[in-house]
């Protein structure tokens, strides 16, 4: 958050929040009949990766201005884009004279963009003139669109079938009780 005072006591600030996941999981499993014979082995791979960044200017007023002090609110628009990739791999590989092995394949893109608004307030408490610690309450309402694209892969008794699916929502959201707890430090 990078603010900038207007008056004595009105600011204004700009919120940017950035987040990024990486997620890589593998799995392989033995079959065995019940001879405890081992017959094939399962395999399983999950990649997903997610990307997302908030944008809200805000206006902000101070309800309370004392020297070591600050009680505060305030509201802005909200814009958000949100991006998502999940693979998913499945395989079976048999060890005996099986025609075919079970194979499949899912890729998932889905992108989220919401537009809204945002109402905060929290209270500040400054150590000296550079240095404060703040506790901060925000509550957002947004109309949020999520575009959601499909491609499956399946191989399985020697026939390969593909497909792909379109989902769109159109949706109304809220966040509630985001409580931030941080440190400032003002040049």
């Amino acid at each position: 958050i990078y603010q900038s005072d207007i008056s004595e006591n009105t600011f204004y600030r700009l919120h940017v929040d950035i987040t990024a996941d990486i997620f890589e999981n593998s799995t392989n499993n033995t079959a065995k009949n019940n001879e405890n014979i081992v017959y094939g082995i399962n395999t399983e791979m999950t990649k997903t990766k997610t990307f997302s960044i908030m944008l809200a200017p805000e206006y902000g007023i101070k309800i309370i201005n004392k020297k070591y002090a600050n009680l505060y609110a305030g509201v802005g628009p909200y814009l958000l884009y949100g991006h998502l990739y999940k693979y998913n791999e499945r395989s079976l590989e048999y060890y005996s004279n099986a025609t075919s092995n079970p194979y499949s394949q899912l890729k998932q893109y889905t992108n989220t963009y919401s537009a809204g608004i945002i109402l905060f307030t929290g209270i500040e408490s400054k150590i000296n003139d550079n240095f404060s610690i703040f506790a901060e309450f925000a509550i957002s309402g947004f109309r949020t669109w999520v575009d959601t694209e499909s491609n499956y892969l399946q191989n399985s008794s020697g026939e390969k079938r593909e497909s792909s699916t379109e989902n769109k929502q159109r949706k109304w959201d809220y966040e509630f009780s985001k409580i931030k707890l941080g440190v400032s430090i003002l040049f």
